[in-house]
């Protein structure tokens, strides 16, 4: 907001202030898998496809979930001010999330103490703990930007514990036995 003061000479002095207030919008658009958010808060807002700069018939909310994959951006209008959000990709409409479970596997199981697991894909950071089945903490590692890790239980024979637990807090917990 700036205020600007003039003041006028002769027959008819006076002094006058304006103030003018100059509105900012943001653009940006925040996502999270398939939900966009406009970071600008309390203005309107218009979701379009950037495919055919059509607009997406009752989408005027600050956030919008795609249904299909394609390029969506949002209009933002705020105190009489229009602002464009760049266009964003959505590719992952209908791919399911995959349990962290079903995304490992481990290897041998019987072991002789020496184990893999192994991911489907590369993981930004897992942690694993293992367990006796008294519920006892016995060793803790950490992998990160890997596909596989290689353990080994250096206790007697008996069943223990794997915790594996992925950079979402998703946990999944596998039976190891000791031969």
């Amino acid at each position: 907001s700036y205020t600007v003061t003039y003041t006028t000479t002769g027959v008819c002095s006076a002094t006058q202030s304006v103030q003018i207030n100059i509105t900012s919008i943001d653009p940006a658009v925040s996502v999270n898998e398939i939900t966009l958010t406009a970071d600008q808060a309390g203005a309107t807002y218009q979701w379009f496809d950037c495919a055919d700069d059509s607009f997406i018939a009752g989408e005027t909310g600050q956030s919008f979930t795609a249904t299909a994959n394609g390029n969506y951006g949002v209009i933002i209008t705020l105190n009489g001010c229009v602002d464009t959000s760049e266009c964003i990709a959505v590719t992952t409409v209908g791919v399911e999330k995959v349990e962290l479970a079903e995304a490992f596997t481990v290897y041998p199981n019987p072991t002789q103490g020496t184990f893999n697991v192994r991911f489907d894909q590369v993981q930004d950071h897992v942690s694993f703990r293992v367990f006796n089945l008294a519920g006892e903490l016995i060793q803790v590692d950490e992998m990160s930007y890997s596909d596989h890790i290689t353990m080994n239980i250096d206790l007697p024979k008996g069943v223990y514990l794997l915790e594996v637990t992925d950079k979402n807090d998703q946990k999944a917990m596998v039976r190891i036995v000791k031969q």
